[in-house]
């Protein structure tokens, strides 16, 4: 019997569009209604996630930043795993930091280090990158709302340095640049380091946590302490950061229709696309035993 579902988000739980279908809105509260536990597991932050949950009036608990924090209902951080300084600063040394778009995760806010006034451009290449160069699916009036909402929620600092001088702990770094063999080359690269997680939303990002956060540990550790059990849990992913938690032995780890090889290769089981309400076709098929 299944417990507990966890769903990422982009790719996965949203559509092309960045929004929640009719139907695994209706699925979810349906599961909800007959005591089934629902996360979000994402590398979003919490703001990202209330961004796109909020309209849906989904309440649920959320594992954010690739496992680096998990939040309850009300929004209160209840766990966070916080990089080390020193290899914030050795990862930085690697590279050429005006090529890239780095974004810095803390407990708070989302810390960049350009200028407000260079914010938009920053934000649109940004937006380009995570949808392979096309924004056309995204209706300009919600691109322009976006970049708006990003340019004001974004702590602007001069370095990392300001950061924690400002009271801040970074949770996640992401780095992303359009050449996606650079990005490959420093994925690899990284993946070397012991000290920390290495993951990916995209084929033009790395995600880097503390080596003690990733989707997978993070989820089997919330299942433990509300005594699910692993086989009571079903995961459901579609891209690289996905991977900790659909290599592990839950009951049902599932890969979208979209979901890169690795994913669907790795995964017991797969469903439809994201385009086509993967997560509440398979729910319903599988939870409710219903085939339509």
């Amino acid at each position: 019997m299944i417990k507990l579902v966890a769903v990422d988000l982009d790719g996965t739980f949203l559509n092309n569009r960045r929004e929640v279908s009719k139907k695994n809105i209706e699925m979810i509260k349906k599961i909800q209604a007959m005591g089934i536990k629902f996360v979000a597991n994402t590398g979003r932050t919490y703001e990202g996630v209330q961004y796109v949950l909020d309209p849906t009036q989904i309440q649920c608990d959320c594992i954010c930043m690739n496992g680096g924090a998990v939040y309850d209902t009300e929004g209160k951080l209840m766990k966070a795993s916080y990089m080390d300084p020193a290899q914030v600063k050795d990862i930085l040394n690697c590279i050429n930091q005006k090529e890239y778009f780095i974004e810095f995760n803390t407990q708070a806010r989302t810390c960049v280090t350009i200028s407000k006034e260079n914010a938009e451009q920053f934000i649109r290449g940004w937006m380009a990158l995570y949808n392979n160069g096309d924004t056309s699916s995204i209706d300009e009036a919600k691109i322009v709302s976006d970049i708006k909402r990003l340019k004001n929620s974004f702590l602007y600092v001069k370095d990392i340095d300001e950061i924690y001088q400002k009271g801040h702990k970074i949770i996640k770094i992401t780095i992303s640049h359009k050449d996606r063999d650079k990005i490959q080359k420093l994925r690899e690269k990284f993946s070397q380091n012991p000290k920390i997680s290495v993951a990916a939303s995209f084929h033009t990002n790395i995600e880097i946590t503390d080596v003690n956060a990733d989707k997978g540990s993070a989820l089997e550790t919330f299942a433990a302490k509300r005594n699910i059990k692993m086989e009571e849990v079903m995961a459901f992913g579609d891209s690289l950061n996905d991977y900790s938690m659909l290599k592990r032995e839950f009951g049902y780890t599932v890969a979208m229709g979209n979901a890169i090889d690795k994913i669907k290769n790795t995964a017991k089981y797969q469903t439809k696309t994201n385009e086509e309400d993967g997560v509440a076709y398979f729910i319903n098929k599988i939870v409710l035993n219903n085939e339509s």
